[in-house]
């Protein structure tokens, strides 16, 4: 791996073409408008700030934005530039991680997205191949530079995003295998690198962040020339032939494991600490005549959580779905349609999934059901939230709640009778915004200028 003023030296040919977007999650030890004043006032932009988080203004080269950020709890924001050029890309990435420095922290919530696009007159990054891409990144290297990031929920592995299943060596190419990523799907936002936005004309990574990352100008711009490098080989260079042997390695592995646990023996040996039932019965007969119809699920689910052991997983066959029972789990992956029971669960994104009586730490839960239990860290969207359950340090949007919010925000949704919100919850509707301010109208003048809620000029 060449280090920074080797790549400037060697690729600047390539690394001159390339424009660059930055994305920065911090908190603020200064009030909101503080925090906008100070940006406007050492950096040659002028920098906006709005209620919403993803705002529909543009940021242009003289106009960028300061939003919240959600995901990493109150008083968590994100300053967000326009593609710029990579000259300047470098310039003001040291200026704003010093200002950082001096008014905010970084923790292990936030993060640093860095996207990638051409000229398309140069380069048309939207004509990427995603395989090659996958294929040669070392996230080993950029691990070891923010290890934070290895097993941080907004950026899984992109290496776990290729699908082997059923993968036929003697008629499926690259190609075919691209075509089966849902490399545009909303499910697949959240990897280390970011196929969803290329229709946008760009691809995003989002490997580097954690604690104190402001304070590592020469790991992120040594990472801004590997990111291009990377870009820039994926749409002009063709697999080679040692990708192609480890692509054929990564899938004889996979294939050979799915296919090791496709009989009941095979998963009695391999996980021997785990009871497998069917409505709730472990009779060997009865679980070997549904074992066909659910080991599917059973490997996904497998191949998402590691070392499970010392639990119970029950087939439900009127319900059709996998229940977890009793186990404490680490989750790395993207699971949906499972029902989890008395569990410890750390980590994963979740999918039309329900919890009950279960503790849950550093997840992302989309459209699922929680009853009994305790949220920490997390983040859900359109999920139903009853019968006592504690949220603590968690983003709520568009759902049902009625349980008990201890802290975090409350973004939208409907709120049932037995709701209880503590006072350490921000609370977001049309006149109480996140920052508790309101925003002077773009056309007004001045740089950004706020002022407490409720006191706004409205000339």
């Amino acid at each position: 791996m060449k280090y920074f003023t080797d790549s400037f030296l060697n690729e600047y040919d390539i690394l001159k073409n390339a424009k660059i977007g930055l994305e920065f999650e911090f908190y603020s030890k200064l009030t909101y408008g503080n925090t906008i004043e100070v940006f406007n006032r050492k950096l040659d932009k002028k920098v906006w700030g709005f209620k919403e988080y993803h705002s529909e203004f543009k940021v242009d080269d003289n106009n960028w934005k300061l939003e919240p950020d959600f995901s990493g709890g109150i008083n968590c924001v994100e300053l967000i530039t326009h593609p710029m050029e990579y000259s300047e890309a470098r310039i003001m990435l040291v200026k704003v991680l010093r200002i950082i420095q001096e008014v905010g922290y970084t923790t292990e919530r936030t993060g640093l997205h860095i996207n990638i696009s051409f000229d398309k007159n140069i380069l048309d990054i939207e004509h990427i191949n995603p395989i090659k891409t996958i294929l040669s990144v070392d996230e080993s290297y950029i691990y070891s530079l923010f290890p934070e990031r290895e097993n941080n929920i907004y950026c899984k592995s992109i290496k776990n995003i290729i699908l082997y299943k059923d993968y036929d060596f003697s008629t499926a190419s690259s190609s075919i295998l691209t075509s089966s990523l849902f490399l545009h799907s909303s499910i697949n936002k959240y990897y280390g690198i970011n196929f969803t936005c290329l229709n946008q004309g760009r691809l995003e990574y989002r490997y580097v962040g954690g604690t104190d990352y402001e304070w590592k100008n020469s790991e992120i711009l040594t990472l801004f020339d590997y990111f291009i490098k990377l870009s820039y080989d994926s749409v002009k260079k063709p697999i080679t032939p040692e990708e192609s042997k480890m692509l054929r390695r990564y899938l004889e592995k996979n294939i050979q494991e799915y296919k090791s646990l496709s009989n009941l023996e095979s998963f009695i040996s391999k996980y021997p600490s785990v009871v497998l039932e069917v409505d709730k019965t472990p009779q060997v007969e009865v679980v070997k005549s549904y074992y066909p119809t659910i080991y599917e699920h059973l490997y996904d689910i497998l191949s998402s959580i590691k070392n499970l052991e010392n639990c119970k997983i029950n087939f439900d066959s009127e319900n059709r779905k996998i229940e977890i029972v009793k186990a404490d789990l680490v989750c790395k992956g993207f699971l949906k349609n499972v029902v989890f029971i008395s569990c410890n669960v750390e980590g994963g994104d979740y999918l039309n999934c329900g919890f009950f009586d279960c503790n849950l730490k550093s997840t992302i839960l989309n459209q699922t059901l929680i009853e009994s239990g305790i949220v920490d860290d997390s983040k859900l969207l359109e999920s139903t939230i009853i019968k006592g359950t504690v949220l603590n340090e968690c983003y709520f949007s568009d759902g049902y709640f009625d349980g008990v919010m201890e802290s975090g925000v409350f973004r939208s949704g409907n709120i049932g009778e037995n709701a209880h919100f503590s006072e350490k919850v921000r609370m977001m509707n049309s006149d109480v915004n996140f920052f508790n301010i309101k925003v002077q109208n773009l056309d007004g003048g001045g740089k950004g200028v706020f002022t407490k809620k409720g006191n706004v000029d409205k000339k």
